[in-house]
């Protein structure tokens, strides 16, 4: 596998995060893939500032899963980020 030193992943978003950032995809710039879900959730806080406040809530969702933030995303997969909801 070869290292891409530059590169851009799309991440669909839904709901309240897609209204704050005013559309339904987030084109988030990356050093180097492969990459983790975790660094995917600090680079979109880093270019998408609306969406930092929710993040600690969130998770990745990789090819229709919940990702952990160690998960290794080589850029073939499709990329969600999912609002949680808490309380009960």
């Amino acid at each position: 596998m070869t290292c891409d030193t530059s590169s851009t992943l799309t991440v669909l978003v839904f709901g309240p995060q897609a209204r704050m950032v005013k559309g339904e995809t987030l084109i988030v710039p990356h050093q180097g893939l492969p990459t983790t879900a975790g660094s995917i959730l600090t680079n979109i806080g880093e270019h998408f500032p609306p969406l930092r406040p929710s993040l600690s809530r969130s998770k990745l969702a990789v090819n229709h899963e919940i990702a952990d933030a160690d998960t290794i995303i080589d850029g073939s997969e499709e990329l969600a980020l999912i609002g949680l909801v808490s309380g009960g």
